[in-house]
């Protein structure tokens, strides 16, 4: 085996202060590093664009999740469109929620469009999927412990 652990998510956001109020103050994570305008030829050559300029935002969830929000200030543009769970190459990231019927009743505040209401599912949990306001596809569950 190779993989020896989870080590973060990436997601590229169009608007870097929507998506860190989202993350931050909708799903609750906590802002852990910011690295602000980064171009760097270390950079460049990692992510295989020469001409780019990065903000970073990494976030946390309790249980250790990171999150980086990557946005590309070289390469702007509008949201895409909203992710399909049934596109090859399209992952979706999990979430475990304490309450996932109040995250359902903020969501148009928040820009969270959610698939369908909660779920109850076969394995006894509830469950959503949602997109954020760039179209990412998150899995918001509720664990049976966390049911309210």
């Amino acid at each position: 085996m190779t993989v020896t652990g989870f080590r973060h998510m990436g997601i590229t956001v169009s608007d870097l202060d929507r998506s860190l109020a989202f993350y931050r103050d909708y799903l609750g994570l906590q802002v852990v590093a910011e690295y602000r305008d980064l171009d760097t030829e270390y950079i460049r050559t990692l992510v295989g664009e020469p001409d780019q300029n990065i903000d970073i935002v990494v976030l946390t969830a309790p249980d250790g999740m990171r999150v980086e929000l990557l946005y590309y200030r070289s390469h702007s543009g509008a949201a895409g469109s909203a992710a399909r769970a049934v596109e090859p190459g399209r992952p979706h990231v999990a979430f475990s929620v304490r309450n996932l019927a109040d995250l359902y009743k903020r969501r148009q505040e928040a820009g969270c469009m959610f698939k369908s209401p909660p779920l109850h599912s076969p394995d006894g949990v509830w469950v959503a999927y949602a997109h954020d306001p760039d179209g990412t596809i998150l899995e918001l569950v509720q664990p049976q412990e966390t049911a309210e």
